[in-house]
């Protein structure tokens, strides 16, 4: 539709055939600017190098931020932000999140230990049921299999150090929380649906 009405207003859409007669014209990315399209691949290479070396960890600095800020839509699953046990200054906290439910009513819910691994050990409730009585805390998420709505308990079970930390993710909202327990304490997660 959108490119029959392109066509009708006689905006062709531009394409380049070997065998043309007219040839595109060579341009600079930023006119009067020559080279800028080098400079932008070098920057470009120095980064993924920066990344792949640092085992794609962020900042120190960008990472605490993204952490205090408790909810973010940039971090993925599993990513690691600390390289060692850090806590950022968290405390414990209850959250109410909106997720929107599959066919069958359901949500997944992925958790994972954000810092370096260590070793922390968690329980996992649904509606007061255990479905997790002891998980240990990886890099890697666990994903969970959530009826919406539901309360989500996570319960503190062994500290290896520094504190238990983690954060929660439900792809179908696109956010993850940042959360700390103490052994013994608790965190609900009140899992509502999304209209």
């Amino acid at each position: 539709m959108e490119e029959s009405r392109r066509m009708s207003r006689g905006d062709a859409p531009r394409s380049y055939a070997p065998d043309s007669r007219s040839k595109p014209e060579p341009h600079d990315a930023v006119p009067g600017e020559k080279g800028i399209g080098k400079s932008f691949l070098l920057a470009t290479i120095l980064i993924a190098a920066a990344v792949f070396f640092t085992g794609g960890q962020l900042p120190e600095g960008d990472a605490a931020q993204i952490v205090n800020s408790r909810v973010s839509t940039s971090v993925a699953a599993g990513e690691q932000l600390f390289a060692e046990e850090n806590t950022a200054g968290l405390e414990a906290k209850d959250f109410v999140v909106e997720s929107p439910a599959d066919e069958a009513g359901e949500a997944t819910m992925l958790i994972w230990d954000f810092n370096a691994e260590d070793g922390d050990q968690i329980e996992i409730l649904v509606n007061g049921k255990s479905v997790y009585p002891v998980l240990t805390l990886t890099n890697q998420p666990a994903a969970i299999s959530v009826p919406v709505p539901s309360v989500v308990t996570v319960k503190g079970l062994k500290d290896a150090g520094g504190g238990i930390s983690y954060a929660v993710k439900l792809p179908q909202s696109g956010l993850a929380y940042f959360n700390a327990v103490s052994v013994q304490g608790v965190n609900t997660y009140t899992i509502n649906l999304k209209n």
